[in-house]
């Protein structure tokens, strides 16, 4: 079995965190941790990755805002791991603002980490990864709808949708690049996971999973799709 690496962004916490666990515990991966203010979770996922799974895990820490350390974060990650395949795009800032209240700060603080950040480090990510990469976005299944209680986070995130499908033309077909848009996955299932076990046991959360699951298998070719996760069945 060749080996596996990915880069994760916001990956200390919640989502990312479940994602990491996953990758390496499921799927064998090395895992570059992105994080920026999460300095404790990082270090614990760190020590979870390593001594439970046996895989290696390498921590950065930055601010996706600062446009100097997106080339740095990839080059960190393939001098690391020079078999890395994966991107996972998955930082993200979630404030609620009406257009009525937005300001400027927050419609260009949005637009630098779900837009500009996704960008850049998907251009440097395809410079470095030999052809067969995977590209993964993370994104939100309210793009469909035009609800404006999150106006400058949905709006970035409906460009995101774009982005991915012209980057997945244009980089085809040394890479694939899709993204996953789940539902909001409730609080209790992603704010301590630990272990496997804990994803396994969030069903919400492992819908989302699947689909990550789906696109980083080698045999994959789908590229350019927009994947939309359900919410846990009712019991």
């Amino acid at each position: 079995m060749h080996k596996r690496g990915v880069i994760i962004t916001g990956a200390a916490r919640r989502v990312g965190r479940a994602v990491a666990i996953f990758l390496a515990a499921q799927h064998g991966y090395d895992v570059i941790v992105h994080y920026n203010r999460s300095h404790s979770e990082a270090l614990d996922l760190q020590r979870i990755i390593q001594e439970d799974y046996g895989k290696r895990c390498l921590l950065f820490r930055s601010d996706l805002c600062d446009f100097a350390t997106l080339g740095r974060l990839v080059a960190y990650a393939f001098a690391a791991l020079p078999y890395c395949d994966t991107l996972i795009n998955n930082a993200s800032v979630f404030r609620k603002s009406t257009l009525g209240q937005l300001s400027e700060g927050e419609l260009e603080e949005n637009y630098k980490i779900h837009i500009k950040a996704p960008a850049f480090l998907t251009q440097h990510f395809a410079r470095m990864c030999a052809a067969g990469g995977k590209v993964i976005n993370v994104i939100d299944t309210n793009i469909t709808r035009t609800q404006t209680r999150y106006f400058a986070y949905l709006l970035s995130k409906k460009a995101l949708a774009d982005f991915t499908i012209m980057a997945a033309a244009e980089f085809a077909p040394n890479l694939q690049i899709n993204a996953i848009c789940p539902p909001e996955i409730p609080d209790h299932e992603i704010d301590n996971v630990k272990s496997l076990e804990d994803v396994n046991a969030a069903p919400c959360l492992k819908n989302f999973l699947d689909a990550v699951a789906t696109l980083v298998d080698c045999n994959n070719t789908l590229s350019g799709e927009i994947i939309h996760t359900s919410p846990a069945a009712p019991p």
